[in-house]
């Protein structure tokens, strides 16, 4: 799990292995926007490029 303040990064790792489909983000600020990507990482530990992006405003 990767997080920016900006749109396209640069992205900073907020974890290493998440399991199942849901993290939660406790670094956040009230009123800020961030945009997270995830990686996949295959059986021969090598890491995937970043996916789409998915950006939020935190209330």
């Amino acid at each position: 799990m990767y997080r920016s303040a900006q749109a396209g990064g640069p992205y900073r790792k907020l974890s290493g292995l998440v399991d199942g489909n849901a993290y939660s983000d406790s670094t956040v600020a009230s009123g800020e926007t961030y945009y997270y990507v995830v990686t996949a990482l295959g059986k021969d530990g090598v890491e995937s490029g970043y996916s789409s992006e998915a950006a939020t405003t935190i209330p």
